[in-house]
């Protein structure tokens, strides 16, 4: 048997993680306080396991079980199982407005991050019909706007929140692919590879991220800031291929 595990637990901080004229989730809203910009990264996943290992049945010629020769060993040696395993703490979320307007070449500002409420509320499975909750629309605001500006676009102050929430995050990711080889010598120098790859095995419904641009309304008013729209992953997919090698 054959194993990899590898387990990383990070942290990673910037100011610059993308363009300065950007979309509203990719922004630095002020040039000229910084500070303000210090967040997390978007690419920033605290814990990741990633796992992969192959496994040589003990059947047939030589082996511990079924050791035998001829079209026998043909039909029971040469298995292997094999999988890949991936497991992460979800995506970084940034709420923001993309209706909202700094007035400086930027469309989209962050929110306002309410204290003293919960930023997610408890949900389950997927609905991708009417959408899932997670993010608890009470807890995040638009920055007021100017009193002068036209057709109320453009804010009086930057909103709060930062380039990316701290401590709320999208849905966690989960993946294991599987997949079943099996060798069968012909002659000295040819053999047929049968193998079955299965991907998503256990066909896992991932939840995608939920909405976080405050533009997209309320669901209380039909809007669906808040909500998981869509699945994070596909269906199970399985493979099968026949290979001679020569």
């Amino acid at each position: 048997m054959s194993f990899i595990g590898a387990y990383t637990w990070s942290k990673t901080l910037t100011d610059t993680d993308s363009a300065l004229y950007a979309s509203g989730s990719q922004i630095v809203q002020d040039f000229y306080n910084r500070k303000a910009e210090k967040a997390i990264a978007s690419f920033d996943h605290p814990q990741v396991l990633k796992l992969t290992w192959i496994y040589e049945l003990p059947f047939g010629h030589g082996r511990k079980w079924l050791n035998a020769g001829g079209p026998f060993d043909r039909a029971v040696s040469g298995w292997q199982v094999t999988a890949i395993q991936n497991y992460s703490s979800g995506n970084p979320l940034v709420i923001f407005d993309d209706s909202l307007s700094a007035g400086i070449q930027i469309n989209g500002v962050r929110a306002d991050i309410v204290p003293g409420v919960p930023q997610t509320v408890s949900s389950h499975g997927l609905d991708v019909i009417n959408g899932t909750p997670y993010l608890n629309p009470a807890a995040f605001a638009d920055p007021p706007v100017s009193p002068l500006s036209p057709l109320n676009s453009f804010i009086s102050r930057f909103g709060n929140s930062p380039g990316f929430l701290p401590h709320t995050r999208g849905p966690r990711h989960s993946n294991e692919d599987f997949g079943i080889v099996k060798d069968t010598r012909l002659t000295e120098r040819t053999s047929l590879q049968f193998r079955a790859d299965m991907f998503n095995v256990f066909n896992r419904t991932g939840r995608g991220d939920p909405d976080t641009d405050l533009a997209d309304g309320l669901p209380s008013n039909g809007g669906t800031f808040g909500l998981i729209m869509s699945p994070d992953n596909g269906p199970r997919v399985i493979q099968l291929a026949l290979r001679l090698n020569f």
